[in-house]
């Protein structure tokens, strides 16, 4: 029943993005926008890309090593994030999330409730940065209110997140059933991100390289805006790109194909941007993203693939979708 969800899943999918390209470009030639992509532009994306993929594996190298002492080697670090941007488009939920801890710990005998802390600390690293330097990027553009009241809301979320690490109770491993495990499992998460908050220098370590990985991640979008014949504006293009990067990760579709596009051609457009420009950079970002995925992502499953306990493709996929149960 759930490989039966998940083709549906895909299958709406796939109609939602179909439905954004041709509302996109039904004014405008899509061959003639790319066909002046020249070699050496198409190169420079994707090696600006490249770049911020690996930016967010260092980003769990830092917290793996400096935290639980356990340091990812640097091929998994360069290509694991291509890994769960792939499984992003094969389990519609978190897939990602799902594939990271379940790599860590089929590879490295990392317990699974580490990995969702490490994702939940890496995320209130982006929201703090999201927060700061989206409200002061926003004080000096007009007509910004819809992402003012968005920073604003994730602001609160981030205290909210603050205070459940903060009185949560420490967990009680011998209770048992469905509930009380799916407790434990969120009290065992929350407890971590506590004592990951008390280390100062992981902190600064996390927000320094978050930093680097949203410039980079601004720079991406700004090339692919620039190499399509649009001007945009330097600072609406960084601030969408710091609030996008909390927005997205809201996935409820394989890939989030088309809900991706509208998210970023919206906050575009709230940043002072066209809607046609946004929804068309996204566009690009995506066609990158997956040949990105579809290369390093397959190569890093293939070289990996001894340590997944299984005989076929099928089977972890199978598997995945049991660990996520």
């Amino acid at each position: 029943m759930k490989r039966v969800y998940s083709i549906l899943g895909f299958l709406v999918a796939l109609l939602i993005f179909a439905t954004v390209v041709v509302s996109v470009f039904k004014n405008v030639n899509l061959g003639e926008l790319l066909s002046e992509i020249g070699p050496k532009q198409a190169v420079e994306n994707l090696a600006i890309g490249t770049l911020y993929f690996f930016s967010f594996g260092i980003l769990m190298k830092v917290v793996y090593q400096h935290h639980y002492r356990n340091s990812l080697s640097w091929s998994d670090t360069f290509l694991l994030p291509f890994m769960m941007h792939l499984w992003t488009y094969i389990l519609p939920v978190k897939g990602g999330l799902i594939f990271q801890t379940f790599f860590v710990k089929t590879k490295y005998g990392i317990d699974l409730s580490k990995g969702f802390s490490v994702g939940v600390l890496v995320f209130a690293a982006s929201l703090l940065i999201t927060c700061v330097l989206g409200g002061a990027l926003s004080v000096l553009l007009v007509d910004v209110v819809a992402l003012q009241l968005l920073l604003l809301f994730m602001f609160g979320t981030l205290i909210f997140f603050l205070l459940a690490s903060r009185f949560v109770s420490e967990p009680d491993a011998t209770k048992t059933g469905f509930l009380q495990t799916m407790i434990l499992f969120v009290q065992m998460v929350l407890v971590q991100f506590r004592d990951q908050l008390k280390d100062v220098r992981l902190l600064w370590k996390l927000i320094i390289v978050t930093l680097l990985s949203t410039l980079i991640h601004a720079a991406w979008f700004y090339h692919c805006a620039f190499i399509l014949g649009f001007t945009p504006n330097l600072t609406g293009i960084v601030l969408a790109t710091l609030v996008l990067r909390i927005v997205t990760l809201v996935r409820i579709l394989p890939g989030n194909l088309g809900i991706q596009e509208v998210m970023i051609g919206s906050v575009f457009m709230a940043a002072g941007l066209g809607l046609q420009e946004g929804l068309a950079t996204s566009l690009l970002v995506r066609l990158v993203s997956v040949v990105l995925a579809g290369t390093f992502g397959i190569a890093g499953l293939y070289v990996n693939f001894r340590y997944f306990e299984t005989n076929s493709f099928a089977a972890l996929i199978t598997k995945l979708n049991h660990s996520n149960d």
